[in-house]
Formats: C-alpha cells, sequence, structure tokens
C-alpha cells in the first residue's frame, strides 16, 4: 500500500514538472535538455551553450531591423535638381557638379607661364647677387673665413652700406624658390590632366547657350551673358577634372546612340532614378555611367570571344581538310586573327603600346 501511494506521487511530480516544462519552452521549438533535480521534482530545461546559442541568434535580426529603420529609403535622397537654382551662376554651377564630364574649366596656361618666367628672372637676379657677394669676401682673409664656416658666416653683420648677409640674401632666395617650386608643381599638376572630350564640351556649350524660362517673370534668357560663357570656347586651355579611365571610341559611340535612340527603353536601361530626378528639362538627359561601363565591357567581351572562337574553329576545319598549302593558309589566319585583336585593342580600349604588344605575343 505504501509503495503504491509513493508511485501516485511520483506520477504526480512528474505531471507537474511536465507542465513547467511546457511554460517555460516553446511548443514549436525543440532543444536537447539537461536534467536538473529540484527536490523531489524532475524539471528539464535547455542546456546553456544551446540557450546562449539562441540568444545570439536574435542579435542579427535585431540589428538588422535597427539599421533598416535608421536608413532612408530610395525615395527619401535628396536630389539637386536643376531648376531648384535660380538662373545664372547658381543653376550653371550646379550642372557642372551634376555629372563628371561636365567639370570642364580653365587652366591658364599662358598666365602659368607669365608667371613662372616671372618668378625665374627674380631667382636670377638673386642668384647673380649670392655670386657676386662670394667672389667679393673671397678676396679677403675674414670673407674667405666665412666662406669655409657657417658659423663665422652667421655671425657676420650687415656692412655700413646696409647690404644684406649672406644668410639674409638666402632666406629671400629661399622664400623665392619654394613659391616658384609650388608654381612648377601645379602646373605639371595641371599639364597632366586630361583634355574634356569633344561631346563633353558641346554638352556644356548646348547648355550655356539653351534659354530658361524664368518662373516669376516668364521670360526666357540665358544662364551667363555672352562675355562670361567664353571660357568653354577655349578648347586647347580647358582641362577636365574627371578621374579615372579616359572615355575610348566605343563609349563615344555607345553616349553618342544613346542620345539620338532615346527613348523610354532606353532612359529604363541606362537611366536611374537619381540620374532622372536631376531635371524637369526635356532636353537634357543623364545616363548612369556604371550601366555604360557595363554596357561597353559586355561588347568588348563579346568581340574577344569570338576573336578567340572564330580562328579556332576555322583552323581546325582546315585541319580536318588538309591539302597542299595548308601550312601557308594557317599562318595567313593566326596573322589576320592577331591583327583583328590588336586593332580592336587599341580602338576599343585605352590599353599602352606595350600591353597590346603582351596581349598579342600571349
Amino acid at each position: 500500500m505504501d509503495n503504491k501511494d509513493e508511485r501516485l506521487q511520483f506520477s504526480t511530480h512528474m505531471e507537474e514538472g511536465r507542465v513547467e516544462q511546457s511554460g517555460s519552452l516553446n511548443e514549436k521549438e525543440s532543444f536537447p535538455t539537461s536534467p536538473t533535480v529540484s527536490g523531489s521534482t524532475l524539471v528539464s530545461r535547455p542546456s546553456f551553450p544551446l540557450r546562449a546559442i539562441k540568444s545570439v541568434r536574435t542579435w542579427p535580426e535585431s540589428i538588422a531591423t535597427r539599421v533598416s529603420d535608421a536608413w532612408p529609403q530610395k525615395d527619401e535622397f535628396n536630389v539637386r535638381k536643376l531648376e531648384d537654382f535660380p538662373i545664372g551662376y547658381p543653376r550653371v554651377s550646379r550642372f557642372l557638379d551634376s555629372d563628371d564630364s561636365f567639370m570642364i574649366y580653365r587652366r591658364f596656361g599662358t598666365l602659368q607661364a607669365r608667371l613662372l618666367l616671372r618668378k625665374q628672372d627674380e631667382l636670377r637676379k638673386m642668384e647673380e647677387q649670392l655670386q657676386a657677394l662670394d667672389a667679393y669676401h673671397d678676396e679677403s682673409e675674414y670673407g674667405r673665413q666665412c666662406l669655409a664656416s657657417r658659423v663665422q658666416d652667421a655671425k657676420m653683420k650687415p656692412d655700413e652700406e646696409g647690404e644684406e648677409t649672406r644668410d639674409q640674401l638666402l632666406d629671400r632666395i629661399e622664400k623665392k624658390h619654394n613659391e616658384y617650386a609650388q608654381l612648377l608643381f601645379n602646373a605639371q599638376q595641371l599639364v597632366s590632366m586630361n583634355r574634356p572630350a569633344s561631346r563633353d564640351q558641346r554638352s556644356v556649350v548646348r547648355f550655356l547657350d539653351m534659354p530658361w524660362t524664368d518662373d516669376r517673370t516668364g521670360d526666357e534668357r540665358k544662364n551667363l551673358v555672352k562675355a562670361d560663357n567664353r571660357f568653354i570656347y577655349e578648347r586647347e586651355d580647358l582641362v577636365s577634372l574627371k578621374t579615372g579611365r579616359e572615355n575610348a571610341w566605343l563609349d563615344a559611340t555607345v553616349e553618342r546612340a544613346l542620345k539620338y535612340l532615346h527613348c523610354r527603353p532606353i532612359e529604363w536601361l541606362f537611366c536611374s532614378k537619381e540620374a532622372q530626378m536631376k531635371t524637369r528639362n526635356q532636353r537634357i538627359h543623364y545616363y548612369t555611367r556604371e550601366r555604360i561601363n557595363t554596357f561597353v565591357t559586355l561588347i568588348i567581351t563579346l568581340l574577344i570571344l569570338l576573336l578567340l572562337v572564330v580562328p579556332i574553329y576555322v583552323l581546325y576545319y582546315i585541319s580536318s581538310n588538309p591539302s597542299h598549302n595548308t601550312n601557308a593558309i594557317v599562318i595567313a589566319i593566326l596573322l589576320i586573327a592577331t591583327l583583328i585583336f590588336s586593332s580592336v585593342l587599341s580602338a576599343f580600349t585605352k590599353a599602352k603600346r606595350h600591353e597590346i604588344l603582351a596581349a598579342a605575343a600571349g
């Protein structure tokens, strides 16, 4: 009888343990458990490592939720339109900054050369003064000591006539030479910049010559007066701030074709939403540079693939049907294929000469 009561009591405790277990765990999740004894009740709960893993698994979801809430949606990005700026220099500035291809400015090469010549002549005069001072000191014993000792030369004071010392003259030479060197460095940087493409220059010219309607008065007027927009016609003196590779002939052909064939499908393929939001003017079209580069890369890849596959197929066909002049035909095909391959690299890309030679030799 006592054994029966003990079994009944143990069964009751087991039922209570299962109730506690179902309340502590999600019914849809099952984790391996490690039993722990609490009094006479057997309670099962997830082991410590798995509970830690379960809590860690929720971190990426919570972080992603916070980032998604904080990051603005695509429609919330601010795209500054041309029409948001007043007609004149404000709108011209926005247009030149709206695309890398339109960042065209003068480098004033003639003025730069004039400044360099001026600084150069000033340094020449200072050099002659230093040479004359050295020759004068070389005539006396004390002067020769000053020429041979930097410490002794630093102790020298200006003479009664107020002539400057060698240190004072060298200080002036140093200052002037630094100015000259800075001008030389700036001139080198400007000369090394890319010249703007003709199509980009024409785009800026069209924009400057385009009449705009004033929203307040309804009158049509251009952004700049004739004297102020003459800079864009100085072809030899213009530089482009555009970085990266200079567009090749194929890039120019693709962009020209897009302008002539502009329609809804082309706008959908080559104009991002941000590019379309830059202006409301139907005469101005912005194309996304990344999409054009992808399209050009695809064309070049297909051409190179054809130039590799077609000669191999022709050589295989000739080798399968040999004749008395098979060797001559094979050599001619190899020469023609190499010539076409090098021409494609030279025309469609900006590869350098040694790069073309290496590709043709390979």
